[in-house]
């Protein structure tokens, strides 16, 4: 009777037992995404882990990086886990503040077995400037001038830019040259007639000297009677100087005299007396587009031989 007793007490202190846990289970079912909120709103998972050493559920191995801002001393430390695949968190500038991670490269090679620390610092100035500055500069290219041919090197924002310095000054010549234009006597008569000039050249003085006559007089020689018949847009395109003959070539503009054959007598004439002027010159062979050819102009002025000054009398 008495063993009946204690089996009847027995299995109801078991089913007692059975129906808290099973009130505990049906209670932690019922609050476990609360718990999950509070465990994670408090951070007690983290605390565990650091102290125990202990990974948190479903993150799995990895590795820890800590990010700490410089001149907040409120601020704490705060833990970011990295994937273990080795793909690094970027971490970007802060609007306004301008801070830059220190990380060399937005992705690192896979981290090695084990729970290793890596520490990433994170410095950002105590107050914010009041305009963001770029964190790099455009290029700018600065010319300096230089007395010397050796080029000037100047440093920008992103290297040294190497820019030329300006060319020396060219030496040049200057000789006195006589220029013969053409003057127009009171009884009609047409005569070349002589001016000095000192006249700028490198190395062709011929050149120079035929170039400056194709310009004209001045306005003080216009106001002497002197008149350039040459006519307008003739360009002289080469000379050159071979057994006392100047070879002058020009473009087809010195085909064409409104002024019709004392005009191309003229013109033929000033070009003549002003090349024989060098010692070196008796006679000239005119060319047209560097052609020898025997008549100039429709007038039948016949240039197919060298000219010199006897040609006109």
């Amino acid at each position: 009777m008495a063993n009946t007793k204690r089996k009847r007490k027995a299995s109801f202190g078991v089913l007692f037992w059975i129906a808290v846990i099973l009130l505990f289970l049906v209670v932690f079912i019922a609050t476990k995404p609360r718990i999950q909120k509070v465990v994670q709103d408090t951070g007690l998972m983290t605390v565990l882990q650091d102290k125990f050493g202990t990974p948190q559920p479903g993150t799995g191995s990895g590795v820890e990086t800590k990010s700490v801002i410089i001149g907040d001393a409120k601020a704490a430390p705060t833990a970011t886990k990295v994937p273990k695949s080795g793909t690094q968190p970027q971490f970007r500038s802060v609007p306004g503040l301008g801070g830059v991670s220190s990380s060399e490269s937005a992705t690192q090679p896979a981290a090695p077995t084990g729970n290793a620390t890596q520490s990433t610092v994170t410095v950002l100035p105590q107050s914010a400037p009041s305009n963001k500055v770029p964190d790099t500069q455009p290029a700018t290219s600065i010319v300096v001038s230089a007395p010397s041919a050796a080029p000037a090197s100047t440093s920008t924002g992103t290297g040294t830019t190497t820019t030329a310095a300006p060319p020396a000054t060219i030496p040049y010549h200057i000789r006195a040259a006589k220029l013969y234009f053409t003057l127009v006597t009171e009884d009609g008569k047409i005569l070349p007639e002589a001016v000095t000039r000192d006249v700028r050249y490198v190395d062709s003085p011929l050149t120079d000297t035929i170039r400056a006559l194709l310009k004209g007089p001045t306005a003080e020689e216009l106001n002497k009677g002197l008149l350039n018949l040459i006519p307008q847009n003739t360009r002289l395109l080469s000379a050159y100087i071979q057994n006392g003959i100047a070879y002058l070539n020009f473009n087809d503009a010195f085909e064409f005299n409104p002024m019709g054959v004392e005009g191309f007598v003229a013109q033929l004439q000033q070009v003549v007396h002003t090349a024989i002027e060098f010692p070196s010159v008796s006679r000239v062979q005119f060319l047209i587009n560097g052609k020898k050819m025997n008549y100039l102009g429709g007038e039948g002025i016949y240039i197919g031989k060298p000219i010199g000054p006897d040609s006109f009398s």
